[in-house]
């Protein structure tokens, strides 16, 4: 019953309802905070963490930043945001690869940021790559 988020789904709940976030949790990021780059501080997995091991954002999501690279439901075009509707953007009609969000526990903290964005074809397959759902309406 659920589907893959769109970028803009995504990044609204990664930011926790706050506009001005530039990660997850606060203007800035630690090991303390979520699973990327190495062990250290409250990351003690050196690949995936079992889910939930960090502090959820305001909206009560864990651990949007870091991880596993999150699939979104948009095609990738680099150039999109330039030309997008400002107000709730559905991503690419089409495209060659899907976009990741979030991170993962192979990159350093500058991927960790909410805007990051990369690209994926939808054939690969990964470790660090995994899925959140959207759920639209509650049973």
């Amino acid at each position: 019953g659920g589907r893959l988020p769109t970028e803009a789904e995504w990044e609204l709940a990664a930011r926790g309802g706050r506009e001005d976030m530039m990660y997850p949790n606060g203007p800035s990021i630690s090991r303390d905070d979520a699973n990327y780059g190495s062990v250290g501080g409250k990351d003690l997995w050196p690949y995936a963490a079992p889910a939930g091991s960090f502090p959820p954002n305001g909206y009560g999501l864990h651990d949007m930043a870091g991880n596993v690279w999150e699939w979104c439901a948009d095609w990738h075009d680099e150039n999109y945001y330039l030309v997008s509707p400002h107000t709730d953007p559905q991503g690419p009609q089409t495209g060659v690869a899907r976009a990741a969000r979030g991170g993962s526990w192979g990159f350093g903290p500058k991927y960790m940021r909410a805007s990051i964005r990369v690209r994926a074809a939808p054939e690969d397959r990964s470790e660090d790559m995994g899925f959140r759902c959207v759920i639209d309406e509650m049973p």
